[in-house]
């Protein structure tokens, strides 16, 4: 495999990974370990996530913990925190976990689901980076990857509350950029369009249908290569795969009034098709 240049003179260090039992977590660790970092996973998921590690291990010959937490709950955010300050050798932190709404609308779904959500993309990823910050600071090295999404830049009808947590994390990002300005940190925030890790599938979408292979799809190990790279390369946004980029250049065009229509348009096609079906 080729030496990645993220790696640091010396030892990497410790990559803290959330969500990290499948899809973009699990490919983010794959990556890492393979460049010598020890790694701490954390997941809801508790099989998923110890065969992911102990699979690691086996291969790779590195350390990796795990941490079984559900990141919807503020006690297991803090118990995640917590053990966080106590890392002197953090030197990658990836806020990866995250999840969707089906039919997420906000006058329908119920509020506790709703603050779920900010807990899992705001309230967790916020006080991660603000408990990681101090060691990176001090050691002067580190790097922090916020996970968001392509709809992070496009309202969509029934997911308004996933569309604005992460955009949340767009900003955070951009700031965070600014306010470490004149140390060797570096931060990114990666927005996936459509990645092939079971999200929709966790969702209840009907992945068969035809209607979704006009997207342009991508592989989580193609999206982790290209955040690495971006991140390499100091692009504080990073929008990954030629496609995807395309993709929302053309939305990007049209005038916000019609996407507007075009995301109603949209959405009731594919009620209609549920219903059909």
């Amino acid at each position: 495999m080729k030496k990645s240049k993220v790696l640091y003179e010396g030892d990497p260090g410790l990559a803290l990974i959330t969500g990290a039992a499948g899809g973009i977590g699990s490919s983010f660790a794959e990556k890492l370990a393979g460049e010598g970092f020890d790694l701490i996973l954390v997941d809801m998921r508790e099989n998923a996530l110890l065969e992911i590690a102990e699979k690691i291990k086996k291969e790779k010959g590195i350390k990796v913990e795990t941490i079984v937490a559900n990141l919807s709950i503020k006690e297991d955010i803090l118990a995640v925190e917590r053990r966080i300050k106590q890392l002197k050798n953090l030197t990658m932190l990836i806020n990866n976990a995250g999840f969707g709404i089906k039919d997420g609308y906000l006058a329908t779904t119920p509020i506790e689901k709703q603050l779920e959500m900010i807990n899992v993309h705001n309230i967790a990823p916020t006080r991660f980076i603000v408990a990681a910050l101090p060691n990176m600071m001090e050691n002067n090295r580190g790097d922090i990857i916020n996970v968001s999404s392509l709809l992070a830049r496009i309202p969509l009808m029934g997911n308004a509350l996933y569309c604005a947590t992460k955009s949340y994390l767009v900003k955070l990002t951009e700031t965070l950029h600014l306010e470490i300005y004149d140390t060797k940190l570096r931060v990114q925030v990666l927005l996936p369009g459509f990645v092939r890790t079971g999200f929709h599938e966790a969702m209840g979408d009907d992945m068969s249908t035809g209607e979704w292979d006009k997207y342009p799809w991508m592989d989580p190990e193609e999206v982790v290569e290209e955040s690495i790279d971006g991140l390499l390369k100091g692009k504080v946004i990073c929008l990954p795969g030629k496609k995807t980029r395309h993709f929302w250049w053309k939305i990007r065009l049209v005038p916000r009034k019609l996407r507007y229509k075009m995301s109603i348009k949209q959405s009731k096609k594919s009620m209609e098709s549920v219903k059909k079906g």
